[in-house]
């Protein structure tokens, strides 16, 4: 599994202007889109240990409004510290000391405890006097409630709503509506990677909730979880070929639940043919009777080598031989 901020960071350089669209909309249309210069991130210390260290991301970009460049830095904190505050003005003088321009500070508050809301401030004293003011953007991801950005259909959404307010009872619904949000954004299959990554980590189902995810994916005709079938077996399939054993993708192999019993393999069982009929039009009768009779372990090699059958025959020999 790869750092939780390092997915962040991935997700927010990719979707930056996405990201400010979504939780800064009056900020982000100020912005030229055209232009943004990924700076460096090393600042002077902020902790004073005399040491250089590195802010999460900084950028630099031109306000049309203000007719004039900005820096957004963008600090991700994946556990409550006490003094976060005031490390987030450490790191605004230290980036505008650095590049002498002015600077919206956003902090991203991703740990899910505590629930409660966390300042967005800092206050320095000197003799009983307040000396320092500084506020900061804050978005903390677990005062939101998912559903309340189900019909948001950007790609911020998608991936930032597996991190979100839910009750773990809500998980296997939560994950389905991010990745059917995530079709419809219509992304390039790398962006959608991205994406699909980033929800697989925060959203790792057990075997009970897998099976809930797939029922529910089986008991609808959606256009919409008709896709999802083949965008989570095709992301497995190109994981399995580039190598990328970091879990890119859980795919339809993981996806399809471990388990004898029988209200699995037929969750599952109905998910293959949804698939195969997607890919070959409707079967027939008997080859979908013989689909049906399968194991559970039989179904996951066939999952695995959807992309392989090209033809009917091609389907009606690989079940002759396994």
């Amino acid at each position: 599994m790869r750092d939780h901020d390092e997915l962040f960071k991935e997700l927010l350089t990719e979707f930056f202007f996405e990201f400010m669209d979504l939780f800064f909309p009056n900020i982000a249309s100020q912005l030229d889109r055209t232009f943004v210069e990924q700076l460096d991130k090393e600042v002077s210390s902020v902790s004073g240990s005399g040491r250089k260290q590195r802010a999460d991301l900084v950028r630099k970009v031109w306000n049309k409004t203000s007719k004039g460049f900005i820096v957004i830095h963008i600090e991700i904190q994946s556990t409550a510290q006490l003094k976060f505050q005031e490390r987030m003005y450490r790191y605004y003088y230290a980036i505008e000391e650095k590049y002498r321009l002015p600077v919206l500070p956003i902090a991203i508050l991703t740990f899910q405890n505590p629930k409660q809301e966390q300042a967005s401030s800092f206050h320095g004293f000197c003799a009983g006097k307040r000396i320092v003011d500084f506020e900061f953007c804050l978005i903390q991801l677990n005062q939101y409630n998912w559903r309340s950005f189900i019909a948001k259909d950007t790609p911020a959404a998608s991936a930032l709503m597996a991190c979100m307010l839910y009750d773990n009872q809500e998980r296997p619904e939560v994950k389905l509506e991010c990745l059917r949000q995530l079709v419809r954004c219509k992304l390039e299959k790398e962006r959608e990677l991205i994406i699909q990554k980033f929800i697989d980590a925060y959203l790792q189902l057990n075997n009970d909730e897998k099976a809930i995810f797939n029922r529910k994916l089986a008991d609808t005709n959606a256009l919409e979880d008709q896709k999802i079938m083949g965008y989570i077996t095709s992301w497995q399939k190109e994981g399995m070929e580039i190598g990328r054993a970091e879990g890119l993708a859980e795919g339809l192999t993981k996806g399809l639940v471990e388990g004898r019993s029988e209200g699995r393999t037929e969750a599952s069982c109905k998910i293959v043919l949804k698939v195969l009929t997607r890919l070959h039009g409707t079967l027939p009768a008997d080859l979908s009777d013989e689909i049906k009779s399968l194991s559970e372990e039989k179904l996951n090699r066939l999952s695995d080598d959807f992309f392989d059958l090209k033809t009917i025959q091609d389907l009606i020999t690989w079940l002759q031989t396994h």
